[in-house]
């Protein structure tokens, strides 16, 4: 596994980060059998991370993440037997989810008072709505 990451500090107001994960995960489950990809493995990850402070009072973030698709077990046949359906698994993990995606927004509030300040913030999640595939799910139907 490796890491890249690049940070700008608050200056001017605007505040950034930007990170980078390459990372590989395999399992073997005995020694006579073959090696396959871990179910989280995700080998690229990238986040960006924004924030302006707009006056005392107003900030605004976003943050973009992009990750590969974790790896699955595909169906590789469904055949009848006895009136039931059966399902044969194909390799193991050797296909992958589609790459997810987003991009959150947050507005931050604050309220200063005399001895305290209250923060209130609005996060928006995954604003371009994307659809972002977490798993396939098979069932027979009867």
């Amino acid at each position: 596994m490796w890491k890249f990451f690049i940070q700008k500090k608050m200056s001017n107001d605007l505040v950034g980060s930007l990170s980078y994960t390459y990372s590989s995960s395999k399992r073997k489950d005995a020694d006579h059998l073959s090696e396959y990809n871990f179910e989280y493995n995700q080998p690229h990850n990238l986040i960006f991370n924004a924030g302006y402070k707009i006056s005392e009072d107003w900030q605004i973030g976003i943050k973009f993440q992009y990750a590969t698709g974790r790896p699955y077990t595909p169906v590789a046949d469904i055949f009848e037997k006895d009136g039931k359906y059966y399902m044969k698994e194909g390799e193991k993990n050797s296909v992958r989810y589609p790459d997810f995606h987003k991009l959150d927004i947050r507005i931050d509030r604050f309220f200063r008072f005399d001895e305290w300040t209250l923060q209130v913030f609005l996060d928006l999640w995954n604003v371009y709505n994307r659809k972002n595939i977490a798993t396939y799910f098979w069932n027979d139907v009867e």
